[in-house]
C-alpha cells in the first residue's frame, strides 16, 4: 500500500481512466530493464497524501519538476503556445474539457 491506497483503489482508477494517464490520456510507455512496461504512477497530494489519479512516468516527473505550481504550469503552457501557433489556446481548452 502507498498513500493509504489499496490494490483495489488502483484497479478502480485504472478502470475509471481507461488504463491511461489522467493528465495526457496516453498509456504508459516507460519500460523496466526486463522490457515490461511500467504501471501508471499513483499521483498524490504531498501535503494530505490524498490519491488524485494515475499518471504516466513523463507526466508524473514533469509535475514534480514543476513543483505542482499551477502558475508555473500555466506559464509554461502559455510559453509553448507562443511557439506552437498550430495549436490555438481555444482548441487546447476544448480538448481538455472532456478530462475531469
Amino acid at each position: 500500500r502507498k498513500y493509504g491506497a489499496t490494490t483495489e483503489d488502483y484497479e478502480q482508477l485504472m478502470t475509471e481512466q481507461n488504463g491511461v494517464c489522467a493528465a495526457c490520456g496516453n498509456p504508459e510507455t516507460r519500460k523496466h530493464a526486463s522490457g515490461r512496461v511500467n504501471t501508471l504512477a499513483m499521483d498524490h497530494d504531498h501535503d494530505t497524501l490524498e490519491l488524485r489519479g494515475l499518471l504516466c512516468h513523463a507526466c508524473n516527473v514533469a509535475l514534480g519538476w514543476l513543483k505542482e505550481d499551477p502558475n508555473r504550469i500555466r506559464g509554461l503552457l502559455a510559453y509553448l503556445l507562443e511557439w506552437k501557433p498550430e495549436i490555438p489556446p481555444w482548441e487546447y481548452q476544448a480538448t481538455q474539457e472532456g478530462k475531469a
